[in-house]
């Protein structure tokens, strides 16, 4: 701190200010004795010499008085905070001298919201794959987005009303520039997909559950695809997402118009919809939901978790009603179990539509995996599966496919690298028939 005594101090700014004249006093002083050696007496030399002086020693004890205030000024700068550490936010170049530590959340850094009352976590994904696939008349690569997990980008805001209450919303919006869905062999490049995947509300509390408003997953959706693999960014119940626009050809090379996701589906609920959706709060590993949903539809679903002993497991199972012409109502449900030490795991899936034609569509599904940890970096999951559909897309056609997949998880980067190999046929008693699809899938998957 600085010492403050009976005569007022001039701020350091303004001490620096007089060392101005001083020194162009010294200046015209020196010129002056130039111009004397010349003209002046040897007198006003003098004088001149005594007043140069006079200016060095006031100028001496300025600069003294400059030194005694650099501990008072360079003190606060040592008490600056330290830069954060590896993984927390770090200073702007330009931006203040303090920076209030992250808000985590589960241990993970957020974006504070404009109501400081208000958490707001920003999260996404991008996944992208190359497919060389093989329809029977020509092998092709395409470049896609993986719609077995989208590309996407969410934000979610999480606000602590009570200790047992917690009022949230969430925007995620699904980005996804030539999603394999959509890519075939005449539409290679199929253009920019983007979904409002999830707008909504809730409230959620353990005692007396959750009440969810506005777009998001129905009461039945993801009950078709439990699966403890590891390997679901390439390889789960839905086996048509990878390559489903690809179109089956005929014998002579003509395509179909037929896709392999018309061809292959799990029937996994009624998806996300705009919906006013209820979950019970958890029982024994136990939860039920149901939801009410726009167009008459309706539906419920029953989820269920649990350790036992080395082994986990998880099941969920769902009926809905989705109000079409054609289909009185769904059902489908799925299992998976992991004995954790051997990683060994088994996942099965199955669900169908009761049609008024009376064809009934149906799906069954059945996976093994192994998850080992062959490297530091992260687990390497394997996975090899067989599917059968019955009635679809039409009675009189039915198909089966099988494949074979490898998932490197590198956990300290959120990256996560596929391949899988996979054939698909499709059955039909009506002409025309149809060559099989063979297809090679490439790809990544990063979080953030």
């Amino acid at each position: 701190m600085t010492n403050k005594g009976s005569r007022a101090q001039t701020p350091l700014p303004a001490r620096a200010l007089t060392l101005a004249p001083a020194l162009l006093a010294a200046g015209l002083a020196v010129a002056g004795g130039a111009a004397a050696q010349d003209s002046a007496s040897v007198e006003a030399l003098q004088r001149q010499n005594e007043e140069l002086q006079r200016q060095l020693d006031e100028l001496r004890a300025q600069m003294q008085e400059i030194r005694q205030m650099l501990p008072a000024v360079t003190a606060p700068v040592a008490e600056r905070p330290q830069a954060p550490p590896a993984g927390r936010l770090a200073l702007p170049p330009s931006g203040p001298t303090e920076l209030p530590p992250p808000v985590l959340v589960d241990g993970n850094p957020v974006v504070t919201s404009g109501n400081e009352r208000v958490t707001l976590a920003i999260s996404g994904q991008i996944n992208r794959a190359m497919n060389l696939a093989n329809d029977g008349s020509s092998t092709q690569t395409y470049y896609v987005d993986n719609d077995a997990s989208n590309s996407r980008i969410r934000f979610v805001g999480t606000g602590q009303v009570t200790d047992d209450f917690t009022l949230g919303s969430k925007i995620e919006v699904a980005i996804a520039p030539n999603e394999s869905s959509e890519v075939s062999q005449n539409n290679e490049d199929s253009g920019n997909f983007f979904d409002e995947r999830f707008v909504e509300i809730w409230g959620e509390s353990e005692e007396f559950g959750k009440l969810s408003l506005g777009k998001g997953s129905t009461a039945s959706d993801n009950t078709a695809e439990v699966d403890l693999s590891g390997t679901g960014v390439v390889m789960y119940a839905s086996i048509a997402d990878p390559v489903g626009g690809l179109q089956f050809r005929t014998k002579e090379g003509d395509l179909t118009g037929i896709g392999v996701n018309d061809a292959f589906t799990d029937f996994d609920g009624l998806g996300r919809k705009n919906r006013l959706r209820y979950d019970t709060p958890n029982f024994g590993g136990f939860s039920l939901a149901v939801s009410t949903i726009s167009n008459g539809q309706y539906d419920t679903g029953l989820f269920w978790a649990a350790e036992l002993g080395s082994f986990e497991a998880a099941a969920a199972a769902a009926l809905a009603r989705p109000n079409t012409d054609d289909v009185d109502y769904r059902a489908d449900g799925s299992a998976s179990i992991l004995h954790v030490p051997s990683g060994l795991n088994l996942t099965v899936s199955s669900g169908f539509d009761e049609s008024n034609d009376g064809g009934n569509p149906s799906s069954y599904y059945l996976k093994g995996g192994w998850i080992a940890e062959f490297f530091d970096i992260g687990t390497t999951n394997f996975g090899v599966d067989v599917n059968r559909t019955v009635n679809n897309p039409t009675p009189s056609d039915s198909g089966w496919s099988t494949g074979f997949a490898v998932v490197q998880n590198v956990s300290d980067f959120g990256l996560q690298l596929y391949s899988q190999v996979r054939y698909y046929e499709l059955d039909r008693n009506n002409d025309p028939s149809v060559d099989g699809i063979t297809a090679f899938t490439v790809g990544t998957r990063i979080r953030f």
